[in-house]
């Protein structure tokens, strides 16, 4: 297999890839501030059932392993991006950003109670307190998902393989310990599926020279 022309570093430093970076820092600020405004103008936010609740046991330890893996997720994808796509690093930044813009939209339009309570800090964010107010749809197998989708599995089927798991071990993770309702899952999965397929379209206008 031919090797990328460009190093790391000089990927990393074109402008391109910066102002794709710029642009997933201010998605994430932005999702972020979407969260916090829904507490404020929603702080008794109703919880409700949820048929998956019903029929599948409540694990409350999972919530420890839903962050692990999603950090597995993004160092698989670290891996990829550096040791196969290079040339298309911006790419990758930005698209993850767009998802998260649309989920800081959505995520406000109609919030719901957490299902183990609104001002619960979930999981590995009980260690500093983090909270997150904004259910639908799920952060965690939205950037699973994108993860997923943004893997070419015809040249690197390995890769997409684990990247495939990974999501569907976030979603049996997040429901068993009520981290999200299943239609979470099931937006985040749609989310990342739409904004994947439209960006796929311009992936070559992101390549980098070299």
């Amino acid at each position: 297999m031919k090797k990328p022309h460009l190093t790391w570093y000089q990927a990393l430093g074109r402008l391109k890839t910066l102002a794709s970076i710029a642009v997933l820092i201010g998605a994430s600020l932005f999702a972020t501030a979407m969260s916090e405004l829904i507490q404020r103008l929603y702080p008794d936010r109703p919880v409700v059932p949820d048929l998956l609740f019903t029929l599948l046991p409540d694990i409350p330890v999972l919530a420890f392993v839903t962050d692990p893996i999603m950090i597995a997720a993004i160092v698989l994808l670290f891996w990829y991006m550096f040791s196969h796509d290079r040339s298309h690093l911006p790419f990758y930044f930005f698209s993850v950003g767009i998802t998260y813009v649309g989920r800081g939209l959505l995520s406000i339009l109609t919030p719901l109670g957490r299902p183990t309570g609104n001002l619960d800090s979930y999981g590995v964010a009980k260690l500093v307190n983090l909270k997150q107010h904004g259910m639908f749809p799920s952060g965690h197998v939205m950037l699973a998902a994108v993860i997923y989708f943004l893997i070419d599995g015809k040249r690197h089927p390995g890769f997409k393989r684990a990247a495939g798991l990974l999501c569907l071990a976030e979603m049996i993770t997040l429901i068993l310990s009520r981290g999200h309702y299943s239609i979470d899952l099931v937006g985040g999965l749609m989310l990342a599926f739409i904004v994947i397929g439209w960006l796929m379209r311009y992936r070559e206008r992101f390549r980098l020279a070299g």
